[in-house]
């Protein structure tokens, strides 16, 4: 059977692949994601992701392993956000999301370290924030729930009360698309191997 790696320290990826009940292990990417650039949201998220997989897969080249890297923006009308470095730079992005919808943007990249085989896949998903006054915001600010996510909230936190809607992936908004990780993942073993991993 193969091993799972997750190349992340996201404690939000790390929950939703414990959700499925599919056995893995963490390892940490040695990847400077910041260094990464790219003209869109979707070509970053999918470098970062690929970098943060290959960074960590190296370590393992012809073991039985699956290595997974993946990476999450919020896209404002074109203009990416990724983790707010301070709370000024969080207050900023939350202002932005106020009485308005942004993308967010998911990417993962898996492979097979001992084919070699890479697959990689994007989710894109909407979020519809209520208008938020300046106390809701303050409020909001005082909390951690800011720090070391993308775009300085987590839906699943204290800012699902200024949301209103989504359209997409709720995993995907999350930071790590299942469907997508699933269809991937599928391709990256036989079937045998497949129900092993997810029966398990």
């Amino acid at each position: 059977m193969y091993n799972l790696i997750l190349a992340s320290s996201s404690q939000n990826r790390k929950a939703l692949l414990s959700q499925v009940r599919i056995p893995f292990i963490v390892e940490e990417p040695t990847c400077n994601e910041k260094e990464i650039q790219a003209d869109c949201s979707i070509g970053i998220t999918q470098k970062r992701a690929f970098a943060k997989m290959k960074s960590v897969a190296q370590k393992h080249k012809n073991e039985n392993c699956i290595v997974i890297g993946a990476d999450t923006v919020i896209d404002v009308s074109g203009t990416i956000f990724g983790k707010p470095r301070t709370k000024d730079e969080a207050r900023l992005m939350l202002d932005s999301y106020s009485a308005s919808s942004h993308i967010v943007v998911s990417s993962i990249a898996l492979m097979n370290t001992q084919t070699n085989k890479v697959e990689q896949a994007s989710s894109t998903s909407r979020v519809y924030f209520k208008k938020l006054i300046k106390s809701e915001i303050e409020t909001y600010l005082k909390t951690n729930d800011w720090e070391g996510v993308a775009g300085g909230y987590k839906i699943q936190g204290l800012a699902s009360l200024f949301i209103e809607k989504i359209e997409g992936s709720y995993s995907g908004i999350v930071g790590f698309p299942l469907s997508e990780f699933y269809a991937c993942l599928k391709s990256l073993c036989n079937d045998k191997e497949l129900f092993q991993l997810v029966l398990t």
